[in-house]
Order: C-alpha cells, then sequence, then structure tokens
C-alpha cells in the first residue's frame, strides 16, 4: 500500500465520528490532509496560556488611552455603531478574556462557544479604536478564530487512559481538520508578507538593522562573534539584511507545504516504534538522566543569555531550546529512528521543514536578543514553529508524559461525598474569580471577573440540575480556580498596573487635568516598583504644590 494512501487512525471523540476522505483534486486533498490530533490540542493550549498573560502584561499598560478626551477613531468605520470603548469596558474586556482563555487551557475539552466569545470579544476591543498601537493585533483575532475549527478534543481521546505508550490505542493518532491547516496558512502568509516587506533598499543594505541597534551598540555580542570570522560591521549589517529574506521565505513554504508533509506520513510501523520507545524509557534510569541533562542544558543557555542580555522573555523562549539540545545525543539510534519519523516523507520535505523549524526559531530568538518592540509575538510563534514543524512522536511524547496524572485518575462524581466536594469546589472557584476582579484594583476589572463568574454559576446550575455531567462541571471549576489564582499572582508579580496608572496619570497631568493626575499617581503609587516609588512620589509632590 503506498505511504500517501496510508489512512489515518479513526477517530472517535465527543460528539464526533469521522474518517478521512481523500479529496480528488489535490485543493481538496490539501485542506482535507490528516494532522496528527496532538498538534491542534496542544498548540490551542500553548497559544491561549500565553494570551491570557500577554494581556494582562502588553495589552493592559495601554488601555489608559480608551476614552480620553472622548476620542477614538475604530479601525472600520461601521464599528461606530458599536459601543464606544472605555477604560472600563476595554480593561473589563481583557480581564474577561484573559480568565476565559487560561480557564480554556486546564479544561479537558473546549467548547466552541466559549472560543467564539474569546474571539470576538478581543476582535471588538482591538479593531473598535487606534488608539492601541500594537501591530499583531489582527494576527492574534484571526489566529482566535481559526480555533473555531480546531477539533475538539482532550487528553483522554488522544492518549486514552494507557500508563505506557505502548498501551494508548492511538498514540499517533490522525483525523482531518481544517482549522489547523487554517493557521498554517495564516503563518505561510504572514512570512511571506513580512519577507516581501524586507525587499525594500533600507533592509537589503543594512540601514534598518543599523537604525534598530543604534549602530550596533544593543548587539555587541553579536559582532564579536561575526569578528571572529573576519566579517567586520559594515558586512555583517549587509549580510543580515540579505540574510533575513530567504530566511522567511524558507519558514513559510515550511508551513505551507505541513498538511503536504502530514499525508505522506506512513503509520505501518507506527506500534513497533512505540513499543520500542516504552522499552527505551523503562531501561535503567534513563529518565531521570534525561531531566538531569535538561536541567544542566536550561543552566547553560540561562549563563549564556544572560551574558549577552537578552530579555526575560527571550530567556524564557532560550531555555528549553538548551534543555532540548542537551539531552538529544543520549538518544540512541532507534530512539532516533522513533523521533526523526521521517517514515514515507520524501527527504526533500523533511530538509524544508527542519530549515523551516530552525529557522523560525532562531529567527525568533534573535528578534528578542534585539529587544525589538513586538510585544510576546516572538513567543507565539516559536510555539506555532515547535508544534507545527517539529516530528510528531516528540510532541505525543510530551503530551503522553505531561497528562498522564490526570488521564490515569478516575473520580467518581455520583457518590454523595464527591457532591459535596464538588459544591465546595464550586462555591471556592467562584470565590476566587469575584477575589481576582476585586484585587485587580482596575476599573472594570471587577465587572469583567463577573462576567466570567456568570458563566460559571451557569454550569454550576447545569450540573445541579443534571443537564451536565458533574466531572465536567468539577473541571470547570478546577480550571476557573487555576486560572483566577494564576492570574491574580501575574497582576501582582508585574508592573502592568503601574504602567497602566502612571501612563494615565502622565496624561491627565499634560492635559492640565490635575485633580485625576494626583488621583492616578497615587494608584501607581500603591503600585510602584521600589526602584520606581521615589519617581512617582517626586511627580505627586509637585502636582500638589502646584497651584
Amino acid at each position: 500500500k503506498p505511504a500517501l494512501l496510508t489512512p489515518p487512525t479513526e477517530f472517535k471523540g465527543e460528539g464526533f465520528s469521522s474518517t478521512t476522505q481523500l479529496g480528488e483534486t489535490p485543493l481538496e486533498k490539501y485542506w482535507n490532509a490528516p494532522i496528527f490530533a496532538v498538534r491542534p490540542w496542544l498548540f490551542q493550549r500553548l497559544f491561549l496560556g500565553l494570551f491570557a498573560f500577554d494581556l494582562l502584561a502588553s495589552h493592559l499598560s495601554p488601555a489608559w488611552r480608551y476614552g480620553a478626551s472622548d476620542f477614538n477613531v475604530p479601525h472600520f468605520e461601521w464599528m461606530r455603531l458599536l459601543p464606544k470603548p472605555t477604560q472600563p469596558l476595554y480593561v473589563g474586556m481583557l480581564c474577561f478574556v484573559a480568565l476565559a482563555s487560561l480557564s480554556a487551557v486546564f479544561l479537558r475539552e473546549i467548547p466552541r462557544w466559549l472560543l467564539a466569545l474569546i474571539a470576538l470579544f478581543y476582535n471588538w476591543g482591538w479593531a473598535s479604536s487606534m488608539l492601541d498601537s500594537y501591530q499583531h493585533h489582527y494576527l492574534l483575532g484571526l489566529v482566535l478564530f481559526t480555533f473555531l475549527f480546531f477539533p475538539q478534543l482532550n487528553s483522554t481521546t488522544i492518549f486514552g487512559r494507557a500508563k505506557t505508550p505502548a498501551e494508548s490505542p492511538s498514540f499517533a493518532m490522525r483525523l482531518p481538520s481544517l482549522g489547523p491547516w487554517l493557521f498554517t496558512s495564516l503563518c505561510a502568509v504572514v512570512y511571506t508578507y513580512t519577507a516581501r516587506a524586507k525587499m525594500e533598499a533600507d533592509w537589503l543594505s543594512g540601514d534598518a538593522m543599523r537604525s534598530i541597534t543604534s549602530n550596533g551598540q544593543t548587539i555587541p555580542g553579536a559582532l564579536e562573534f561575526a569578528s571572529w570570522f573576519g566579517i567586520d560591521k559594515d558586512t555583517f549589517f549587509v549580510l543580515i539584511g540579505h540574510g533575513i529574506v530567504p530566511l522567511q521565505l524558507t519558514i513559510a513554504l515550511a508551513y505551507a507545504l505541513t498538511p503536504l508533509a502530514e499525508r505522506f506520513y506512513d503509520c505501518d510501523r507506527e506500534k513497533e516504534l512505540i513499543s520500542e520507545l516504552d522499552r527505551w524509557l523503562r531501561k535503567g534510569n534513563r529518565p531521570a538522566v534525561l531531566g538531569g541533562l535538561a536541567f544542566v542544558g536550561a543552566l547553560v543557555a540561562l549563563v549564556a543569555g544572560s551574558a549577552s542580555g537578552m530579555s526575560l522573555l527571550g530567556l524564557s523562549l532560550l531555555l528549553p531550546f538548551g534543555a532540548l539540545m542537551a539531552i538529544l545525543p543520549l538518544f540512541g539510534k532507534e530512539m532516533w529512528r522513533f523521533l526523526l519519523s521521517g517514515r514515507g516523507v520524501p527527504l526533500w520535505l523533511q530538509t524544508i521543514r527542519a530549515l523551516g523549524w530552525v529557522g523560525a526559531i532562531s529567527f525568533h530568538i534573535g528578534a528578542e536578543y534585539l529587544a525589538l518592540e513586538i510585544g510576546w509575538f516572538s513567543a507565539y510563534m516559536i510555539a506555532a514553529a515547535i508544534v507545527f514543524l517539529s516530528p510528531a512522536p516528540w510532541l505525543s511524547l510530551f503530551g503522553f508524559l505531561v497528562t498522564k496524572p490526570w488521564r490515569t485518575l478516575n473520580i467518581d462524581w455520583g457518590s454523595p461525598a464527591r457532591s459535596l466536594y464538588l459544591l465546595l469546589l464550586f462555591l471556592v472557584a467562584l470565590s476566587a474569580v469575584v477575589i481576582m476582579g476585586a484585587l485587580s484594583d482596575l476599573p472594570g476589572g471587577f465587572e469583567g471577573a463577573l462576567l466570567f463568574a456568570g458563566i460559571l454559576v451557569a454550569i454550576g446550575v447545569l450540573g445541579a440540575a443534571g443537564k451536565l455531567p458533574k466531572e465536567k462541571a468539577a473541571n470547570w471549576s478546577q480550571a476557573t480556580l487555576g486560572a483566577s489564582l494564576a492570574l491574580l499572582v501575574w497582576l501582582e508579580a508585574g508592573s502592568a498596573r503601574f504602567d497602566f496608572y502612571r501612563y494615565a496619570g502622565g496624561d491627565f497631568r499634560r492635559r492640565g487635568l490635575r485633580e485625576q493626575a494626583i488621583l492616578a499617581y497615587e494608584k501607581a503609587l500603591e503600585h510602584a516598583p521600589s526602584k520606581e516609588r521615589n519617581r512617582i512620589e517626586k511627580r505627586l509632590e509637585e502636582l500638589q504644590t502646584e497651584k
């Protein structure tokens, strides 16, 4: 049987039962290509987790602009018919979407109606005003809409309740789904567009990179490294300017060809290789050695990144890469046969995907090294490269091991004792949402949290009435509790609230609104880091002494 025609494993999940129907035309074959179920399942959770924290880190700071001087210009003329975004309305949206996104990460299966609410609220927020100039709003909004076409999956559906890969009936399960291919096509378009934009003369000559790096002052390590190979500063900038274009085109091609690579994959020997993986993990102390090497690799990456002056986000992206590089040499020949998973996929296609993987990760780590003002965009795109361009067995192994404690746990929620525990869990989760909103100390933050609390109340009522399985109701309470606590800690540890109030205070001061500026700076002082307190206190003194 030709590898190209090898059908994927039949998928039978909750509310879904299908096998791949191979399209007759090349276009149908492209969009109907089977995908390893672990890819969309993992990417949705990685993206939504990053998104939730990003909203209360990068997107919250400029929210003070909304409603200022009653000025607003929407991205689309028809949006003038919708409610004008104000500070409380926009901040409430951010808090609601952050809670919904992070709760979705903890849910066993993410309902489409929740994804639709996240997409609609967020896209209304950024498109309703041009006051927030973050350039990647459109991309994040489109990604959220592609999630509506992702399959509804949970870890038990993919891996079963097996304790070892060999026992799992669907460790390498594949299924047809349009959503993931819409996302990879979106990535291909984005990288192609950015490559075209960098064909301008200022990029090719290296002048743009000179300006970004202040003539190399912000990247002394890279210039010193280039000098070891006899490359002077002028040549270095020209090489970077010319090299970015083919690099981004290669990444775009890798994403565009991803459905083709998945279709070629041959599953005939999958079970045999999974058994080899199982035996490999059981042999000796390999899991402990893997953990030790991963720790050492991450530590080396931390030292190297810190020495080169990388940002905190850049370091967080570099650490897992260093851990991976440290453990790869431990794998023997049979493990490499499994992990590389090139069976049936032509060598040229494997090569393009490998180059795209290396190119995407190195490009975005480089962007963090340059400290470009692009928010968390690099983190999203590195997550995309890892999930959609890595060999599927790597991801399956990761997902299998991470979800093992939850998949093998079997709780009878029907017993009276469990019902009482479920009620207490629901009340604690509901209290956590309300407390998170109250302690956010942001205009609209409490209302946004209350809106999400209303969803939890509806879930609780459905569970009590028997309209929703108690297991799902319990999962909602657990997810909401975890999301509320995590976001509250994130707000307390970060500087987003401080930036929100100090920027607002500065705007009020420039416009001569002295009383409002004093109130804003007093709030900023409550959330100010220790190194910023003196500066804010000085501003307050100046305002209070003004006549």
